[in-house]
């Protein structure tokens, strides 16, 4: 729990519209990313990105004739993304949280102060 008291996660865009906002948990934070910047689709079998899901939707029925439930397995697992801090490629949204709050934990960590060690 002392990850909340640090409040760790901040958002990861430059272009964000509340930059200053420190998170207090992972939860918040990468639901502001998905909510506010994470609104992609994209096919991977005709290399097609979407920035609507209603229209990823239509793709995917018109298209590939895939029903309800597999459009929604697709739209939520379909997102390959890269890490903003190190590039790695990571294949989902879910990966990415994890992947990326670490290097934020990371981050705070580092900038704590260290304690002196006695006689120095």
């Amino acid at each position: 729990h002392a990850y909340m008291d640090l409040k760790p996660y901040i958002c990861t865009f430059e272009d964000c519209e509340t930059p200053a906002i420190l998170y207090a948990s992972c939860h918040d934070w990468f639901q502001h990313e998905i909510d506010k910047h994470r609104k992609s689709w994209y096919c991977r079998h005709c290399k097609q990105a979407f920035d609507a899901a209603g229209d990823f939707r239509k793709h995917l029925t018109d298209s590939h004739s895939l029903r309800q439930p597999c459009m929604l397995f697709f739209i939520d697992k379909n997102r390959d993304v890269e890490c903003p801090l190190c590039r790695e490629k990571l294949s989902g949204f879910y990966p990415l949280r994890k992947h990326l709050g670490r290097h934020l934990q990371e981050l705070v960590t580092f900038a704590l102060p260290q304690e002196t060690k006695a006689g120095k």
